[in-house]
């Protein structure tokens, strides 16, 4: 008998906190259109103690990137991948910083992400 792993594991391949990728899944899930399935999930580790990460979700229609604001709230930005114009990677020492640039000039910047879950987004 093989062995499947659930939903949510299948993401936690590079680093990813289960406990925030469990919670992620089940908010990216609620979301997904018709024929949409989440590819994958990156979650933001500052260094120190981080209470509520960032999450950027990259389904097969959607970047979709949740952030923590003040009060306890969680802000959420989605995008379809053709409103996406650039993304680029920044290493440094401690982390990547991931940039998504818009065909209308705004831009996404996620920081303090594992090397190897930024690399594997810009993959993506």
């Amino acid at each position: 008998m093989s062995y499947q792993p659930t939903a949510w594991q299948r993401f936690t391949n590079e680093e990813q906190d289960p406990q925030v990728v469990q919670e992620a899944v089940s908010r990216l899930s609620q979301l997904l259109t018709s024929q949409e399935e989440i590819v994958y999930i990156a979650v933001q580790k500052k260094p120190g103690v981080t209470i509520s990460p960032a999450v950027v979700g990259i389904t097969s229609r959607r970047v979709i990137v949740y952030k923590a604001r003040v009060l306890g709230q969680v802000g959420m930005e989605d995008h379809i991948w053709r409103n996406i114009a650039d993304v680029r990677v920044a290493e440094s020492m401690l982390g990547a910083t991931l940039t998504f640039r818009l065909v209308n000039g705004h831009t996404i910047v996620v920081d303090s992400l594992p090397k190897a879950q930024a690399r594997r987004i810009y993959q993506i």
